[in-house]
């Protein structure tokens, strides 16, 4: 049986040696960089970060007051507290329903569109 003389060739080519310690070297630096790199910018993400909460923490804890005594505010004063129809509706009596309704609503709409 004869060997195909175009294949031997290309089999001689591709039975080069390749300095695979040099290839290895060079591979594993790129890695160590790129994990540098990555170490570099999660700890600086970091320290940004928890500037930020720093920084906005007064802030945020204001504006959860504000709307922890703004929420639960009803819309409409019901006289007589005890009617089945007030406590059946009384959920839905506060300022939190709205912006919860409307939330639903918006996300609702959302998913429709698009």
């Amino acid at each position: 049986m004869e060997r195909d003389p175009l294949l031997q060739k290309l089999f001689e080519i591709a039975n080069q040696d390749i300095a695979g310690d040099a290839f290895i070297a060079g591979i594993m630096a790129q890695i160590d960089a790129l994990r540098r790199r990555a170490i570099i910018a999660w700890s600086v993400g970091g320290v940004l970060l928890a500037v930020a909460a720093w920084l906005l923490t007064p802030t945020l804890v204001g504006a959860v007051s504000l709307l922890s005594q703004a929420l639960p505010q009803t819309l409409i004063e019901v006289e007589d507290t005890s009617a089945i129809v007030n406590q059946v509706f009384a959920p839905l009596n506060s300022i939190a329903a709205v912006v919860a309704i409307t939330v639903l609503v918006i996300a609702l709409a959302y998913r429709k569109i698009f």
